[in-house]
């Protein structure tokens, strides 16, 4: 009786790293206040460059909005400790290697031997790099098999976070429990707020009586101090804040108009002309500037190319196929609503669709 194994080499790819640790002779060389949010890459040519906060790559999920300063203390050989925000610590246990220490975090690992794997592991390798900063490696690992067929992939990633008071860009400091903004030994922002922090690199949020309102650089209003929670700004406009009061979902313009009430469960983009709103299961559009259709619609365009349902009907993307109260309509962009010539089809088969000019109807306003 002869029996054979097969064995399967899984590659795994990492993207290139573009810092290097250098030799940690001491871990009590990592103890030190940081401040939470990574040096900014002046490098990279992409717009969209967010700054990596530490206590998120350390997978804490509570609000960190108020943890500007972090500090990193080693309790004994093999645990670090966090001290964060209110006097809020977490402890982590850690492996010493010669250039570097590493957290380990197993977010899923199965194994049914000859049948199924599947493996989901990240892990923090924290290091000094050659300016002395601290250097964080977020390295993620993902690995799966089904029988013999298995794959697998891995990232690297690379922070740099600094000492806080060696941090000379845009960050918040204290004074009588009240939070102001400074750059490098200048004032920008008096300590008169509950609560400050950097907001996409370039604004700062500010927070009274627990509500959050929005400052650029020059301390100058941009969203009033109204709303429960800022979001995020939008990517495509740059120009639109998502916002969120008792739970629910608005938009705010750069000049602190709100363009949609905070009433609904979510707001994303439809494409490059509107946001879909949703509200109870159902669905409307705005542009950054109004509310073309309120949430009506229990459909809205569509996504497969090869059906019709790719968002639009004609070439200038005028007109968009719905469904509401349980029948085919078509709506404009400038608010109006149509009976369509024909039942608007599953598929595609080369039909001609039209709106019945006849039937328009203002929804705008309801």
């Amino acid at each position: 009786m002869k029996i054979f194994f097969i064995f399967i080499l899984l590659p795994i790819f990492c993207f290139s790293q573009k810092e290097n640790f250098f030799i940690l002779n001491d871990i009590k060389d990592l103890e030190n206040t940081y401040y939470s949010k990574s040096i900014l890459d002046n490098s990279s040519k992409s717009n969209d460059v967010n700054q990596a906060h530490l206590l998120r790559l350390f997978n804490i999920k509570e609000d960190v909005s108020e943890a500007n300063q972090v500090k990193i203390s080693f309790l004994t050989v093999d645990t670090l400790q966090l001290l964060y925000g209110n006097n809020q610590t977490k402890n982590f246990k850690y492996k010493r290697y010669k250039k570097y220490i590493e957290v380990s975090f197993e977010n899923e690992n199965i194994n049914i031997p000859f049948i199924y794997q599947n493996t989901n592991i990240d892990k923090l390798r924290l290091g000094l790099n050659k300016d002395h900063n601290i250097l964080v490696k977020k390295i993620v690992e993902k690995g799966g098999a089904i029988f013999i067929l298995g794959d697998s992939y891995g990232f690297t990633s690379d922070y740099i976070f600094t000492e806080y008071n060696k941090y000379d860009d845009l960050k918040p400091f204290s004074k009588n429990e009240k939070w102001g903004i400074i750059l490098k030994k200048d004032t920008i922002i008096k300590p008169q707020y509950d609560a400050a922090t950097i907001f996409e690199s370039k604004y700062i949020l500010v927070k009274s009586n627990k509500k959050w309102g929005l400052l650029n650089q020059k301390g100058e209003a941009i969203i009033p101090i109204n709303y429960d929670n800022i979001l995020k700004i939008d990517n495509t406009s740059n120009k639109i804040f998502y916002v969120m009061n008792d739970g629910k979902v608005g938009l705010v313009n750069s000049e602190g108009k709100e363009i949609v009430s905070p009433i609904y469960d979510r707001i994303s983009r439809f494409n490059d002309d509107y946001f879909e709103l949703e509200l109870n299961q159902k669905y409307g559009l705005a542009t950054t500037e109004k509310i073309i259709y309120p949430a009506l619609y229990t459909y809205l365009g569509g996504f497969s190319r090869g059906r019709i349902w790719e968002r639009y009907l004609d070439n200038e993307n005028k007109y968009i196929t719905a469904k509401r109260d349980g029948k085919d309509v078509i709506l404009d962009s400038l608010g109006f609503e149509y009976q369509p010539n024909i039942r608007i089809p599953t598929f595609d088969y080369g039909q001609k669709i039209f709106p019945i000019k006849e039937t328009a109807k203002k929804v705008s306003n309801e």
